[in-house]
């Protein structure tokens, strides 16, 4: 006796579906604004780009009256503030901006503390309307990339072909791409 093959196959489909409820409560949740706190500091050291991809910080440097490192979190700069930034050099005066639940972590060694705003000589390179604007694009990009997988566990739970899949995969990637580069829906 022939076995029959099921219409789908159900773990597929329930890691979709789970993929795509996770995505939809991602999106859905939005952050308050924190209480933040300005003050000027001093850089004792020139700004450092951070390598690497698991780096939850773009840049991180260090002042002369506090212990902790303060970080520009990965993907809240735009290019043309990437380059204003990267320019910063050790002896420069800064007025940032951080969360005042971070200040009593300012004089701890191997902290970090994340710059919410960043001016210097009363030019603003990082506002925290910029931050809050990148940071939930960035998001919004990689949940997309999230439901995409969760898109192709469905298709392939109810055994569409693997050439629809990959045409709709690569689409998908090229879309994305395209999207990136006009700076369109998100």
């Amino acid at each position: 006796m022939k076995k029959k093959k099921t219409l789908f196959t159900w773990y597929y489909i329930l890691i979709g579906l789970v993929i795509f409820v996770w995505t939809f409560f991602n999106l859905s949740n939005q952050k308050n604004k924190p209480t933040l706190r300005q003050f000027n500091v001093q850089l004792s050291s020139d700004i450092e780009s951070v390598e690497g991809s698991r780096n939850p910080a773009d840049y991180k440097f260090y002042t002369e009256n506090e212990q902790a490192r303060f970080i520009i979190l990965d993907g809240s700069l735009n290019n043309d503030q990437n380059e204003n930034i990267s320019n910063l050099k050790k002896g420069s005066v800064i007025e940032i901006s951080i969360d005042t639940l971070d200040s009593d972590r300012l004089n701890s060694k191997n902290q970090e503390v994340i710059i919410y705003e960043l001016k210097h000589n009363n030019n603003a390179f990082l506002s925290f309307e910029d931050f809050k604007n990148n940071r939930n694009k960035r998001n919004v990009r990689i949940n997309i990339f999230f439901m995409l997988f969760g898109l192709l566990a469905i298709l392939k739970g109810i055994h569409i072909s693997n050439k629809i899949r990959t045409i709709i995969f690569f689409g998908a990637i090229i879309l994305f791409i395209v999207a990136r580069m006009l700076d369109i829906g998100y």
